[in-house]
């Protein structure tokens, strides 16, 4: 999130609600010698507290979240 107050969200019920109604977004990731970035669809745990997103094994923010010393999910 920016620093900026002016881009800070209190309403966490309208935040969710514009992620479900998306259900698309954008996973960046800092990645060695460039940043990485990868479109994912989007589902949110019932409470909005927990992301869920899909990427096949051959990207590589995929195959950089497997790689020995990373916490990779699910």
């Amino acid at each position: 999130m920016h620093p900026n107050p002016t881009f800070h969200s209190h309403d966490h019920a309208k935040d969710i609600a514009f992620v479900r109604a998306r259900g698309f977004g954008t996973l960046v990731m800092n990645g060695d010698p460039v940043p990485m970035v990868a479109h994912v669809p989007v589902l949110l745990s019932e409470d909005g507290r927990e992301v869920l997103i899909h990427l096949v094994r051959s990207n590589p923010i995929a195959r950089s979240l497997k790689a020995p010393g990373r916490h990779g999910s699910r």
